[in-house]
């Protein structure tokens, strides 16, 4: 959907430890299953990334980082119920009052340093989760 530059919440800057002035790279995507709008992530990057903005964005993430040699790890992971926006019901294709589940990741490259932040929205009709 985007790929930009913006300026931190003060959590995004104390988790990055970064100045508030400093812009994150914000990426937006929408993500289908068999053609249905299921997933909407939004993922917020310090500018060490910016190599995402030549990247095409449409594929698999975590490809895109393997290839710049980039490994990760899941440092926190959250799962919530919330109720979409007006914007959200047009991506996903749904009524307003749908619940959604919203997970939140954050992530750190193997030495503990942080690396970006992580949320799905995730459309939960017709879906299953394994674990």
């Amino acid at each position: 959907l985007s790929i930009e530059w913006v300026f931190p919440t003060d959590k995004q800057a104390s988790y990055f430890q970064i100045d508030p002035q400093t812009r994150l790279i914000r990426s937006k995507r929408l993500r289908s299953v068999d053609g249905n709008p299921t997933m909407i992530e939004t993922n917020h990057y310090p500018p060490g990334f910016a190599y995402l903005f030549e990247e095409d964005l449409n594929g698999s993430l975590f490809a895109i980082l393997k290839k710049h040699n980039f490994q990760f790890t899941v440092t926190e992971r959250t799962l919530e119920t919330c109720f979409p926006s007006s914007h959200e019901c047009q991506l996903l294709n749904i009524k307003s009052g749908t619940p959604l589940l919203l997970f939140r990741d954050s992530h750190a490259a193997l030495d503990g340093t942080p690396s970006f932040l992580s949320s799905q929205l995730y459309n939960t009709q017709n879906m299953k989760f394994y674990f």
